[in-house]
């Protein structure tokens, strides 16, 4: 796993605005699915792979499927996703040096806080 694949913006705000009326399942197989996108670019237009990124057994995945699609165009592509990659990309990988400077940052807070 690349540094870039261990963060991923999640906007909690407009994300709980987003997905107030989902339920739990729904919740943790949208979130499972948008963290697959952001690590591989994409998503597959296969119920049964789909099932298994949302770790889903295959009918309550297709239960759920129309409410969770609804977040994607095209298919499976994901316009919030899209908007970050392409930011990242034009920015030369801000996001990503940004967190590695905040990492950083907090390992010098830790060995200056072990010396008292």
């Amino acid at each position: 796993m690349s540094k870039k694949d261990q963060w991923m913006p999640l906007y909690v705000a407009e994300y709980l605005a987003d997905t107030g009326h989902l339920t739990t399942t729904q919740h943790g197989a949208y979130l499972l699915l948008i963290m697959h996108y952001w690590r591989k670019r994409e998503l597959p237009d296969d119920d049964k792979q789909l099932a298994a990124i949302a770790k889903l057994p295959l009918r309550i995945w297709l239960d759920c499927k129309e409410t969770l699609q609804a977040f994607f165009y095209d298919g499976w592509r994901h316009h919030r996703i899209e908007q970050e990659l392409s930011n990242d990309l034009k920015t030369g990988g801000d996001c990503l040096n940004s967190v590695e400077s905040s990492e950083q940052n907090e390992v010098r807070s830790r060995r200056f806080q072990d010396r008292f």
